[in-house]
């Protein structure tokens, strides 16, 4: 539901021949809200290009989530290590669309990092 409201937002953006978005999480977990955000608006245009990032501080969940990367066809790299707010491993990157828990979705509209911003 979070992500359907999301895009709800950018439904124009979506469709077109070769759209392009990208999805960040700055507390990705095992990458779950990722990978929803891609198929979700895969199934809205098969023609769109969706490449997703997210950075996670736990050991445990960033091999679940890298693992899952992998299973989906995804580059395990798209999920960095590390505490976010400590050392932002996006640092000066630009986001389509951002999702995250709610404080930290709070922080990142504060600062002006994506145009777009949803908190769960």
């Amino acid at each position: 539901m979070m992500v359907d409201v999301l895009l709800a937002s950018d439904d124009d953006g979506l469709y077109g021949k070769a759209p392009a978005r990208t999805v960040y999480d700055p507390a990705a977990g095992t990458g779950g809200m990722l990978l929803v955000a891609k198929r979700a608006m895969e199934e809205l245009n098969p023609n769109i290009q969706v490449s997703v990032h997210g950075q996670e501080l736990m050991a445990e969940s960033l091999a679940l989530g890298k693992s899952d990367l992998i299973v989906s066809g995804i580059s395990p790299d798209a999920i960095r290590d590390g505490d976010t707010l400590a050392d932002d491993r996006y640092e000066g990157e630009l986001f389509d669309y951002v999702l995250s828990k709610r404080w930290l979705s709070l922080l990142i509209r504060h600062n002006g990092v994506c145009e777009y911003a949803l908190a769960a």
